[in-house]
């Protein structure tokens, strides 16, 4: 075989490897989403390690499709720029090309799915947060005083009730 042939299917692996760990990055994600909704913290933890192993693995792999990418396409084509896989396009056969373009609807799908599912997670956490700070703070909120207006045009203060809990720790 080839010395392009040999890069192409060393390609071919990766890139199958990229798209099981975007999968893999996914199923972790909807994990994730299942643990918040159920407030299982303990099983969320070692989640977020699987996560980023997996974040780790796909920078990997995204650098080792570059390095072959730059071998296959040498002195040519995108010198001055990052070098992507639809460079490979006239150096391919049509077959081969479909495979590249499948790959990328691929992952093009499943990055959308993981950002989404992000966004969910992290607007319900944020939103969790939040309701944990504006419990807390009617535990904790100082002694205000409320201005209202009386007949004639005076301001009289009342004063609201004293906080339940001291702030100090």
């Amino acid at each position: 075989m080839t010395q392009q042939g040999d890069s192409l299917d060393a390609l071919w692996r990766w890139m199958g490897e990229d798209m099981a760990s975007h999968q893999a990055l996914l199923e972790e994600m909807r994990q994730e989403w299942g643990c918040l909704k159920k407030n299982d913290l303990p099983s969320l933890l070692p989640l977020l390690q699987v996560k980023e192993a997996h974040m780790r693995r796909i920078k990997g792999h995204r650098e080792s499709m570059a390095q072959i990418i730059n071998g296959l396409l040498g002195e040519g084509v995108g010198k001055d720029r990052p070098r992507v896989l639809s460079d490979l396009f006239p150096l391919v056969s049509p077959s081969q090309a479909q495979r590249i373009k499948s790959y990328r609807r691929g992952i093009e799908r499943l990055l959308h799915q993981v950002v989404s599912l992000n966004e969910q997670n992290k607007r319900f956490i944020q939103e969790t947060l939040d309701y944990i700070k504006s419990i807390f703070s009617l535990f904790t909120s100082s002694q205000q005083e409320e201005m209202t207006y009386a007949q004639g045009g005076k301001t009289v203060s009342t004063s609201l009730p004293p906080r339940w809990m001291s702030r100090k720790v």
